[in-house]
């Protein structure tokens, strides 16, 4: 008698068990044609850990300007394009290197003879890291007789001013404002340390102050902001 009486129970049992399975089934095929993951599963978005593109084109494992013609030279310890250089302007330019120390992006921009009679007169001039601060080293006689320095003297913010006071290191900790940074570089001028903006550094100010505006007391908002004005 129990047996009967708990039949119908189990038959009920097993319909909802099947339907549940069932819709279950059913929801996973409809997700896998939509090419959709189960809520929870969707792996967060990639971020990049590359540093910020510079101007000029893609830099290779030295920093060094493929498209612009530039490619690493193992005995100079710097970036450069090796047909501008004779033997006695590469061996100039390798005790420049020397003297100021090989590092990322280091770049051989041009090696010239000076006026000063007698062997081994040259100016070298460099551009250093992807901030491209330029500094100058000049050999007389074989000899190096000065390197000023002329980069960005501040390593955060967009209060920029160029000069010899660069600093040695700058942490690595992102400041707002940073992104706009690439847009600019320090360059000697008729002896002069100069600061150069490309184009694109106004209008990402402009709009980097707007989302200051835009969004005062939220720094999340504020950054996806900023970041949008370097594209």
């Amino acid at each position: 008698m129990n047996n009967n009486q708990n039949q119908p129970r189990t038959i009920a049992s097993l319909l909802i068990l099947t339907l549940v399975i069932s819709g279950g089934v059913g929801l996973w095929f409809y997700r896998s044609q939509r090419g959709l993951r189960p809520t929870g599963l969707n792996p967060p978005p990639k971020v990049s850990d590359q540093p910020l593109e510079t101007i000029g084109g893609q830099r290779d494992e030295h920093g060094c300007l493929g498209p612009a013609g530039y490619s690493w030279d193992q005995e100079v310890g710097a970036c450069l394009r090796a047909w501008e250089l004779d033997t006695d302007a590469k061996e100039a330019a390798r005790m420049a290197v020397s003297h100021l120390g090989s590092s990322y992006a280091l770049t051989i921009i041009e090696v010239s003879a000076t006026e000063t009679p007698g062997p081994g007169c040259y100016l070298v001039t460099m551009e250093k890291g992807v901030a491209r601060d330029q500094v100058e080293v000049k050999l007389d006689n074989w000899q190096v007789v000065a390197s000023p320095q002329c980069g960005l003297e501040s390593c955060h913010g967009l209060d920029l001013t160029c000069g010899s006071n660069v600093p040695q290191v700058c942490d690595l900790m992102y400041q707002l404002g940073d992104r706009c940074r690439q847009f600019a570089h320090c360059q000697i001028l008729n002896s002069r340390c100069e600061l150069v903006l490309d184009p694109k550094f106004a209008q990402c100010k402009a709009c980097f102050e707007q989302c200051e505006k835009d969004f005062p007391q939220d720094q999340i908002q504020l950054t996806q902001c900023e970041s949008s004005c370097a594209e």
